[in-house]
């Protein structure tokens, strides 16, 4: 059986379609794989900031909002990297009755060091902690 040249193309333009729906769903599955979200009770959202201004002063906010808590608390450490290991330069702490909570905060640096900031919230029902999590932002060389 000869193909002609209409035959030709049907069979080409089949096969590109095939190949693309095996590539669709190829990566729709990888995609599904990677994607890893905490499912929490209570906390809906965390977020934290962190910067170094070109004067040295170190920027840091953390937000911890909740559902249904009694109690919030948020602590950050500014932290240092020196000989070898992260050292603590300064913290903070915060709580309130309720259930949402900022903490702002503001430090100068000495020059020549790797800087990050680390905060954990946590949320209280009935006086116990029923759930935290946890923030490490992304190092910066002042």
């Amino acid at each position: 059986m000869a193909l002609n040249k209409r035959n030709s193309t049907y069979i080409v333009l089949i096969a590109i379609l095939l190949i693309n729906l095996f590539m669709v769903s190829a990566n729709a599955v990888e995609h599904e794989e990677k994607v890893i979200t905490p499912r929490f009770s209570y906390i809906n959202f965390f977020q934290n900031d962190f910067n170094i201004t070109s004067y040295g002063k170190s920027q840091m906010s953390s937000y911890l909002y909740t559902y249904n808590s009694e109690e919030v608390r948020v602590t950050g450490y500014l932290q240092q990297y020196k000989d070898g290991s992260w050292k603590n330069v300064k913290n903070w702490t915060k709580s309130i009755d309720g259930t949402s909570i900022m903490l702002k905060n503001e430090w100068y640096v000495e020059s020549g060091y790797s800087y990050r900031y680390v905060s954990y919230g946590y949320v209280y029902v009935d006086g116990a902690v029923v759930e935290s999590t946890s923030y490490i932002s992304n190092v910066i060389w002042y």
